[in-house]
């Protein structure tokens, strides 16, 4: 995991999340908590086509 150096670690989750949900990194920004642990990120996009691609992996995480 990437230090919190800069917003190298804020990029790092950007970056992630974007390869995981096979989205454009540029669709991605923090909106809150940037220099915290909890974060709130905004994902750019028409929201009934997020919804449909990124439900079915988060209600496969634990405790969903």
């Amino acid at each position: 995991m990437a230090p919190a150096e800069g917003g190298r670690a804020n990029e790092a989750l950007l970056r992630l999340l974007a390869r995981a949900w096979s989205l454009p990194r540029r669709d991605f920004s923090i909106i809150a908590g940037a220099a915290n642990r909890n974060k709130l990120v905004l994902i750019a996009g028409d929201p009934h086509e997020l919804v449909e691609k990124i439900t079915p992996q988060i209600s496969a995480l634990p405790g969903w």
